[in-house]
């Protein structure tokens, strides 16, 4: 069934990856929720659809793995969209499963906000150590 969503010409104009498909994100359903929606004309910002399914995604899960985070991390870096893409991330280093390698990874990342609140989560995840 993912063959069947990859090789829609619309999953690559919306600019979504095989990683949205592997962690689970795009499902066929929610794929073809979001094709019917860009369909209608009403929103061509591409990126706004990824941080739907993003966002749905995230809501829906009562937990995640370190593995499930950091492809979903790795989805962030990757995201076509700058902005969007950092929102992401700021998602995944709040996350209160987030492995402490992936916040120690944003706090040197070269984008200066991410690494700024990436420090931030790792101060304040320390002090409720305490």
């Amino acid at each position: 069934m993912s063959n069947q969503i990859i090789e829609d010409p619309y999953f690559s104009k919306l600019q979504f990856s095989q990683e949205w498909v592997d962690i689970g994100i795009l499902t066929n359903d929610k794929f073809c929720l979001i094709k019917q929606e860009y369909l209608k004309g009403e929103d061509e910002f591409t990126e706004h659809y990824r941080w739907g399914a993003f966002r749905t995604f995230m809501q829906a899960q009562n937990s995640l793995s370190p593995e499930e985070l950091h492809a979903l991390y790795k989805i962030g870096k990757n995201d076509p969209d700058y902005a969007m893409g950092r929102a992401i991330l700021f998602d995944i280093i709040k996350h209160p499963s987030c492995p402490k390698e992936l916040i120690e990874l944003a706090t040197n990342d070269n984008d200066v906000t991410l690494a700024k609140h990436a420090l931030k989560w790792k101060l304040l995840r320390k002090a409720k150590e305490i």
